[in-house]
């Protein structure tokens, strides 16, 4: 009796250490087909992963376009998988398959996180650009928009994941950021997030 019991605490802690396939993490995936990338333009979240599978006859990449190169699966034979591609930074990222170049393009778009869709005036507000508190050899721009008017730099060379903004004013506020490295390299802008701003 006192194996069996024994035996059923070696079980129990074996399937918490390693957990069965249903606890196998998956990925968004963009399917690659015969020149062309399903979806071709994919909104990824902040810190979210992405994998690219090719469903298609022919070998296939997708990488980055430069100058800056945070992705690159390498060749993908037909029914192959990419590894998993976390998308640490906001920005709008380009990329192509380097076999045939001029006639795949994609886009991964992965906008930047609010700590709240609405506060009050004098309130402060979280945006965050990177999923990664330690990274090294970037920085970020921040930009707003209030209602419908123009887009100001908030503040460039953010060497932090995140940055407490304070609006002056009610409205509606919309937040976006790019990538930076220490060339001057960049990302384009990722998707907005918005802020609802009133009165106390």
């Amino acid at each position: 009796m006192k194996r069996l019991w024994l035996l059923a605490v070696v079980v129990s802690t074996m399937l918490s250490v390693f957990p069965g396939p249903s606890a196998i993490a998956t990925f968004p995936t963009i399917d690659i087909e015969e020149y062309r990338y399903l979806p071709r333009k994919e909104t990824a979240p902040l810190g979210g992963v992405l994998q690219w599978h090719n469903i298609g006859s022919l070998t296939h990449t997708a990488s980055q376009d430069g100058p800056l190169r945070f992705f690159n699966t390498g060749q993908l034979a037909p029914g192959g998988f990419s590894t998993g591609t976390t998308m640490w930074a906001a920005g709008r990222f380009p990329y192509h398959c380097r076999i045939h170049p001029n006639l795949m393009r994609g886009l991964v778009r992965v906008p930047v996180t609010v700590s709240s869709a609405a506060i009050g005036l004098g309130e402060p507000v979280t945006i965050t650009m990177s999923s990664n508190a330690l990274f090294k050899g970037y920085t970020f721009d921040l930009q707003r928009k209030r209602n419908q008017g123009r887009w100001v730099i908030v503040r460039r060379k953010i060497g932090t994941h995140s940055l407490d903004v304070t609006p002056k004013r009610t409205g509606e506020f919309r937040f976006r950021a790019r990538v930076v490295d220490l060339d001057r390299d960049r990302s384009g802008w990722s998707p907005a997030a918005s802020v609802l701003v009133g009165d106390v």
